[in-house]
């Protein structure tokens, strides 16, 4: 699942050459590649033949439908710019999204409210829900869906992080690697031509859509 939703960047930047006219950048093109990779590396645990050996099955379908459909969210956001403020947004979605899971709240019997869940409940109710959706369409709306969506590979690099420190985890190869390997990618995409951008600053318009 990770890894296809890794694939966001890459669709985005196609996406976005088709429906905004966005030139086709080797450098974001080749760091989205590498970033992948990196991905590759660290969520195959360094092995990354064991891939081949799984296959596809519906659910990689589903979530490969998904990514596609989340990279067209995050062009179509910056195609056409809502006239709504960024939190009258977050809160029009909030409201649908509370609509839509209550039934199952009530119906589930695998869903229970207890003193040990309430704290991950307010957690990804408050931040997941409300302050990070804010920064990401105030990110899309200042770099342009593209390069905020290759910032998405830096999750399970800033994962292993944070198992390292709050739960004691060590650190494999493939960590370091893969890791190293993201930073690359988005680094590289990130990287822009002075010259150019100083002669054509359409350029850097253009670049700036995922």
């Amino acid at each position: 699942m990770a890894l296809i939703m890794a694939l966001v960047p890459l669709i985005s930047i196609f996406i976005s050459s088709a429906l905004l006219g966005t030139r086709l950048n080797v450098l974001g093109i080749s760091g989205a590649l590498i970033a992948f990779a990196g991905l590759l590396e660290m969520l195959t645990k360094g092995q990354p033949e064991t891939l081949f050996h799984q296959g596809i099955n519906r659910g990689d379908g589903i979530a490969l439908f998904a990514a596609v459909i989340y990279a067209f969210y995050c062009i179509l956001v910056k195609k056409w710019p809502m006239k709504i403020k960024t939190l009258q947004s977050v809160y029009v979605q909030g409201l649908f999204a509370v609509l839509m899971l209550l039934p199952m709240l009530f119906t589930s019997e695998r869903i229970e409210l207890t003193t040990d869940s309430i704290p991950m409940i307010a957690y990804a109710g408050v931040f997941a829900s409300v302050f990070v959706p804010i920064c990401w369409l105030k990110a899309i709306g200042e770099i342009g869906a593209g390069r905020a969506a290759m910032f998405m590979n830096l999750m399970p690099v800033i994962t292993a992080l944070i198992a390292v420190y709050t739960l004691g985890e060590n650190l494999a190869h493939y960590h370091y690697i893969g890791g190293l390997m993201v930073l690359i990618g988005v680094a590289l995409s990130r990287t822009k031509f002075g010259k150019k951008i100083e002669k054509n600053p359409e350029i850097l318009n253009g670049c700036r859509a995922s």
